[in-house]
């Protein structure tokens, strides 16, 4: 089992680059997908404005 974190500005953005992720890799068996949390704030956040990633997806797979 392998893993991959999507991340995304709000958790529409994450979402929609989790759709994009799974239409590019069909061949993947998507075994769990751990829905948007809310990353920490860190000082990236604070510093890097709307354009740094707040909201990451957790995808378990594995491959075909």
């Amino acid at each position: 089992m392998k893993e991959h974190v999507i991340l995304g500005t709000d958790k529409q953005d994450a979402e929609r680059r989790l759709d994009i992720w799974l239409a590019e890799n069909p061949a993947l068996k998507v075994l769990r997908v751990h829905h948007p949390k809310r990353e920490p704030h860190n000082w990236l956040t604070r510093l890097g404005g709307r354009n740094v990633p707040r909201f990451s997806i957790t995808v378990e797979y594995e491959e075909a």
